[in-house]
């Protein structure tokens, strides 16, 4: 936090402990919060948060000029959400209260330390008043989360068969290259949608359209402004460290952004293969091996020169692990 944050900060301090603002219950997404747990909320939010996102929730303080600069808390957008982002938008209290503990890498929100999970789910109830959203809706239930079948079970193929048929879901059914980049030359995708197509029931495209700077992020428009869409071999992933906040973002969608919920439209077999396959060009980010992954899956010694039937490269490397 830079100098004129802290003093921002100690400001706010000075004026939070004037008095509670809360005498009666909220009703904040459908659900009642006692005074006390808002009052409580606004402590630990005026000490941890305010700095940044400011008293009234706006982030106009000295942080907005940051790269990434602190979320408008009073428009009641999220990103990051169990429920579908198609849906109203509206996260659930633990989605909530997961940002607040953890933080997103790469911007100035850090995870934060010493404080109980009473107090992180008091602020997630307190920035709720923030927006009208809140008091006028409820958050939709969040997707299911099955097992992972690539890995549980007697019979699970394991991962490197789950990363396998994560890169032609990715590359074939999703076509995530339309936001982030390929991670396969031109040919290979293009035999991989055909694929796809086919497998589709549908008519084979007699051409599959490619963006010319295929091995790049696309620049998008969004609720907050134009982003690039993170290449996983080259950024920090904001609000991902465990195979189920990936699970999240691939089934839920990422709210205010063209990345769509998958939940309906592929297996939970496919969904967790992507899962697999992406977080294993996260784990390569930084790596000798990180080059390699641009233009498909390398081999492992165990299966060097394993072919698939489009040519592309099928063994998973040797770092692959959980």
């Amino acid at each position: 936090m830079s100098t004129g944050a802290r003093l921002f900060t100690a400001l706010v301090l000075i004026a939070g402990c004037k008095g509670e603002d809360f005498k009666e219950p909220q009703t904040l997404g459908g659900v009642s919060i006692a005074p006390e747990t808002l009052n409580q909320g606004r402590r630990v939010y005026v000490r941890l948060c305010a700095g940044c996102h400011g008293p009234d929730g706006k982030g106009t303080t000295t942080a907005r000029t940051a790269a990434v600069p602190p979320r408008d808390l009073t428009l009641g957008r999220y990103k990051f959400l169990s429920p579908p982002a198609s849906g109203v938008g509206l996260p659930t209290d633990e989605d909530l209260a997961r940002s607040i503990r953890f933080g997103f890498d790469g911007t100035q929100m850090a995870p934060i330390a010493g404080t109980s999970d009473e107090e992180v789910m008091a602020v997630a109830h307190y920035v709720k008043t923030f927006s009208s959203r809140w008091r006028e809706l409820r958050p939709d239930p969040p997707v299911a989360m099955p097992a992972d079948p690539w890995t549980h079970g007697t019979d699970a193929p394991g991962r490197e068969a789950a990363i396998t048929r994560g890169y032609r879901v990715y590359h074939g059914v999703a076509q995530c290259w339309a936001c982030h980049p390929g991670y396969a030359s031109a040919d290979a995708l293009n035999v991989m949608v055909q694929q796809a197509v086919v497998e589709s029931g549908e008519t084979p495209l007699k051409k599959v359209p490619q963006r010319a700077d295929l091995g790049a992020s696309a620049p998008v428009e969004t609720a907050f402004g134009k982003v690039l869409p993170p290449d996983f071999l080259g950024d920090k992933v904001r609000a991902a460290k465990t195979p189920e906040d990936f699970f999240r973002a691939v089934a839920a969608g990422i709210g205010g952004t063209p990345m769509p919920a998958w939940h309906d439209r592929l297996s939970a077999r496919d969904l967790w293969a992507v899962v697999h396959y992406v977080r294993e060009l996260v784990r390569m980010r930084g790596t000798p091996r990180a080059q390699a992954w641009r233009l498909g899956i390398p081999a492992s010694p165990s299966t060097q020169g394993s072919r698939s039937t489009n040519g592309t490269t099928v063994g998973v490397s040797d770092r692959a692990r959980d």
